[in-house]
């Protein structure tokens, strides 16, 4: 099927590395891929991790393959439109069985017609320097600039972020700087100045991705450098209250308990997109406007059952 390709390029001191590949497929599918670490080693895994404790994890063995830098073969993390996401490529079982289950690591995350409000999947970079150098600039190249940041003496590494978005929030997708760029509002209240990635169909039929990059602190046991290539979350939720988020991982080295930090499978309700639909309203996290918007509802049933809430006594 058509697709278009991105590669997301760090550039420090004029040097540009290769970070990521990212494919666009027209029927909305995405697969992203790191074939660019020195090493030709990777490990494929399945944690829970339980949200609760973050500490407690299980899993499956670690499998590791050769890395393959070929569009045929090389690994690739997939997520598909109702919501399978895979890894495949050389030496991987991958697919369905009969009855919808994954034949190999597999799990079932959101579909994208319903994408999450968080990032939907992550890269993990220590050491940026040892990935391959980039050649020349390339129209599909997403460039993020050392320049462009401000690093503590801590941030020893970068984080890859990928949101992905139904075709209506194209309402907000503005060109800027030569690019597509979309602003979302962080948790934070910040406001994060995404990278859009289109697939190859013109007539915005399909979800696109938003991409950010920042400096953090990355350590990988004592490895002098590595990658984490982490998949959308799987939940689970029980009765005691707990919740527990399967996830995939890309590895080098294999991840072990000596990996600082918290994996990146995070846990986001869901967006209900479109945000703009036939004049409605649409949902926002916003606490303020889920405020305005119940007053708004208060109003309309004063309405309907013909009683006022206007100060001078009249209905307003």
């Amino acid at each position: 099927m058509p697709s278009a390709k991105y590669t997301v390029v760090y550039e420090a001191a004029g040097v540009r590395h290769k970070l990521l590949k990212l494919i666009l497929a027209d029927d909305g599918s995405y697969f992203a891929t790191c074939p660019y670490h020195v090493s030709d080693r990777v490990s494929l895994s399945r944690l829970v991790i339980n949200y609760a404790d973050v500490k407690r994890r299980a899993g499956e063995p670690p499998l590791e393959l050769a890395v393959l830098d070929d569009d045929q073969r090389r690994l690739k993390l997939s997520h598909h439109p109702d919501g399978f996401v895979q890894f495949s490529g050389y030496g991987i079982r991958s697919g369905k069985k009969a009855d919808g289950s994954p034949k190999g690591l597999g799990i079932y995350s959101f579909p994208l017609t319903r994408p999450t409000a968080g990032p939907t999947f992550g890269l993990s970079v220590l050491n940026p320097a040892a990935f391959k150098q980039a050649g020349p600039p390339r129209r599909n190249d997403v460039v993020f600039r050392e320049q462009d940041m401000f690093m503590s003496v801590d941030d020893t590494g970068l984080i890859v972020e990928a949101y992905y978005f139904s075709p209506e929030w194209r309402r907000f997708v503005y060109n800027r700087d030569g690019g597509m760029k979309l602003l979302l509002r962080h948790p934070s209240g910040a406001l994060l100045d995404l990278r859009v990635c289109r697939s190859a169909r013109d007539d915005w039929g399909t979800g696109f991705m938003g991409l950010d990059l920042f400096p953090a602190p990355i350590k990988f046991g004592s490895a002098a450098s590595g990658f984490v290539l982490s998949s959308p979350t799987q939940l689970r939720e029980y009765e005691n209250g707990e919740l527990e988020g399967e996830a995939l991982y890309a590895s080098y080295p294999p991840w072990t308990d000596d990996i600082r930090g918290t994996p990146m499978s995070l846990a986001f309700r869901p967006r209900e997109d479109p945000p703009y639909r036939k004049g409605e309203l649409g949902p926002t996290e916003d606490e303020i406007t889920m405020a305005v918007r119940e007053a708004m509802a208060r109003r309309a049933q004063a309405r309907l059952g013909g009683t006022s809430d206007g100060e001078d006594g009249t209905a307003s």
